[in-house]
């Protein structure tokens, strides 16, 4: 499959079956600060396919816990960081369903991108990524 055929199969993959989302791990510790990161899940029975997509695009893959014995073995792909911000870049021109859900999340990247690893978020900043991650709620809900 060439990369352009790849790009819009993938797009598919992550209108259809992923879930972009900003997740935020609160401290109560003084000495740090409150983290936001973006991340992808891609939960799929075809393992084959997620196998493709972790080789070619990296991220983790594992098996999900069944919770019916009914149920066929489930595999999620998970993608964050900057593969993520990479991918979303590369595919945002093929998303249909998820196209609103990557802008904000590149656009919560490009936020964010200023302070990574050298100083701690200002409350300013870090109440612009709650507000991204509310946002990316929102577009979810359809409002």
């Amino acid at each position: 499959m060439n990369d352009v055929a790849w790009d819009a199969w993938l797009a598919g993959m992550i209108d259809g079956e992923g879930c972009l989302t900003i997740n935020e791990q609160l401290t109560t510790n003084p000495a740090r600060s409150s983290a936001h990161w973006a991340n992808l899940a891609v939960v799929n029975t075809d393992k084959a396919a997620l196998d493709e997509m972790q080789t070619r695009e990296g991220g983790s893959l594992y098996r999900k816990r069944q919770s019916s014995l009914r149920h066929k073995e489930c595999w999620a792909w998970n993608l964050c960081s900057q593969q993520l911000v990479d991918l979303l870049r590369r595919i945002r021109a093929h998303l249909r369903v998820k196209r609103e859900q990557a802008w904000l999340v590149l656009e919560f990247d490009a936020s964010r991108s200023d302070c990574r690893g050298i100083a701690r978020p200002t409350p300013e900043e870090l109440a612009l990524r709650a507000g991204f991650r509310l946002a990316l709620q929102n577009a979810k809900l359809g409002g």
